[in-house]
């Protein structure tokens, strides 16, 4: 994948997690595992069963994922979860896994406090590794993928304004290229305002070109 597809993916894939919490943010890292894993299982509730402390479940590995994404990041709260979580899951699956993975959608990185949770869980639970995964490992993930797929998991939530088909139509377009060779020279994407067409230069604050 070249340099400037790269960072096309990233900052579409930053404007897609800014705006998705809870559910939604859970339904997207089932879409981007199930596409890069077949031996992923997307765990749903289930009545009085709920999840059983399982938000996603990785065969091949082992690994038992647990997403938090709240739209407010109190530290409490999440430890609470946390807690709960992990506590239901070796009760209800302790066979089931090796690796307790802690899935968030923090844009600036882990917070402190769930960093020592993290290191603490793993001191009390010896017979378990603990792993975290934010943007930079979506990030990873993405470019990992072929690009249909990628366009296709960055595309599906009809909440995301990058997600329109006037976005995608143009998105082709959102290349300028040199005049001796034809590859691309800087990315640019669309204004919120597609009707003006045109488009802002990543990198370059207040210059413009005309679609």
């Amino acid at each position: 994948m070249e340099i400037w597809e790269r960072s096309s993916i990233r900052f579409m894939l930053n404007a897609k997690l800014d705006e998705l919490h809870g559910e939604g943010f859970e339904d997207f890292f089932h879409d981007v595992m199930c596409v890069l894993n077949p031996g992923f299982l997307n765990v749903r509730t289930a009545g009085r069963l709920g999840d059983q402390g399982a938000d996603g479940l990785l065969l091949c590995g082992k690994k038992l994922y647990a997403c938090y994404a709240p739209q407010t990041v109190v530290p409490s709260s999440i430890a609470g979860k946390f807690k709960t979580d992990l506590a239901k899951a070796i009760e209800k699956r302790g066979n089931e896994f090796k690796t307790f993975v802690f899935v968030h959608n923090d844009r600036r990185g882990i917070h402190p406090e769930v960093a020592s949770l993290l290191a603490t869980a793993r001191d009390d639970h010896p017979e378990l590794s603990f792993e975290n995964f934010g943007r930079r490992h979506f990030y990873a993930e993405f470019c990992r993928m072929e690009k249909w797929q990628s366009r296709t998991s960055l595309a599906r939530s009809p909440q995301n304004r990058w997600s329109s088909a006037s976005y995608w139509k143009n998105w082709s377009r959102s290349w300028i290229t040199s005049p001796n060779t034809g590859a691309p020279l800087r990315t640019c994407r669309p204004s919120p305002d597609l009707r003006s067409r045109r488009w802002n230069i990543t990198g370059f604050p207040g210059m413009s070109a005309i679609a």
